[in-house]
């Protein structure tokens, strides 16, 4: 079970509290299944998503829209899932190799735990800033409790999120992981990008169409967030167009193509964040300057990481190259200097 409070989201009060509940089930054969309930305010939304690796797809149905969306993924992004759902034990091994704090013993529904806490932003780059603590089964290693504390936007945005209720060993019906979509559900076909230079630099450039800037940082909650803005410009524009009044039912089907459109752009987006992910998992030194870099400007770094011996660079015009530590340093000076 995962249960997540979110405070000062952009557009709606400073004390307007969103809350997402989800109930989730992992197989390793399977796949995955989360129930997921929004809150805000009296509105209540749910959904579904079916992680399903043997397909390479992703399904997400939503029942007050009657849609549902189909995310197709290839074979490097199924094989991160699978390494890291089979054993979340894993994942405490990555926790284990940044710096953390002990947090000492507790009992936590009757069992003995022990407790870490790690304030690495580099571990949870597609989060921003970021704590967690992680209490686990002291005899078998497995999780009991996860708690992130999560902050945006120079402390404007605040989420809380806990993972507990874990139940482990249960034996899941494969009925559970094939979902159950309506005939007038309507379908939204998309692909996860690659997370290679290429993938990032094509969603680099389609943010910057989207919102006439880079991002301002490369993690979830801010990407989505930008890209948010971009989509309410983008509908603004549209009915701008067309002279309609927001809510015009004549025009529900051009919304939902603006809708479909953006959704699509976030998706090529998202290449960008992946790929800045792996270079962080694989301790590749990276660096990202979106908040500062202009588009179109050749002179200034917006991305870099080390290949190899040398360093590899994204201008601010979106071209590629290849540069040494020292010529790296240079560009990065130049930057700097007042």
């Amino acid at each position: 079970r995962i249960k997540m409070t979110m405070t000062g989201y952009p557009g709606l009060p400073e004390d307007k509290e969103i809350e997402t509940i989800s109930k989730i089930m992992i197989s390793a054969r399977h796949g995955m299944k989360m129930e997921m309930t929004v809150v805000t305010g009296e509105k209540r939304t749910t959904q579904e998503m079916y992680m399903l690796p043997a397909q390479k797809v992703m399904v997400s149905i939503v029942p007050e829209a009657k849609k549902y969306m189909r995310l197709e993924f290839n074979d490097e992004m199924v094989a991160n899932w699978k390494q890291q759902s089979q054993d979340p034990r894993e994942f405490f091994s990555h926790l284990m190799d940044s710096e953390y704090a002990e947090l000492g013993r507790k009992t936590i529904n009757g069992v003995e735990t022990e407790g870490i806490e790690v304030r690495d932003p580099a571990f949870m780059a597609m989060f921003g800033d970021a704590t967690i603590r992680v209490w686990t089964d002291v005899k078998g290693g497995w999780p009991m409790l996860m708690e992130y504390d999560i902050t945006l936007n120079d402390n404007q945005m605040q989420m809380q999120m806990a993972m507990d209720d874990y139940q482990w060993g249960v034996e899941l019906d494969a009925a559970e992981f094939e979902p159950d979509i309506p005939e007038d559900y309507e379908l939204m076909n998309l692909k996860m990008p690659k997370m290679d230079v290429e993938s990032a630099v094509e969603g680099l450039k389609k943010f910057a169409e989207l919102v006439g800037r880079y991002p301002k940082e490369l993690n979830s909650m801010s990407l989505s967030q930008e890209m948010a803005e971009g989509m309410a410009r983008k509908r603004r524009a549209e009915r701008k167009k067309r002279k309609a009044e927001p809510g015009d039912e004549g025009n529900r089907e051009t919304s939902d193509q603006v809708t479909k459109a953006v959704v699509e752009d976030m998706m090529i987006a998202q290449g960008a964040l992946m790929f800045y992910m792996r270079l962080v998992q694989e301790k590749k030194d990276p660096a990202y300057y979106g908040e500062t870099v202009d588009v179109g400007d050749g002179d200034a770094v917006l991305m870099r990481w080390k290949a190899d011996e040398q360093y590899q660079v994204i201008y601010g015009d979106l071209r590629v190259e290849d540069v040494s530590a020292e010529e790296l340093a240079q560009l990065e000076g130049a930057m700097a200097a007042p």
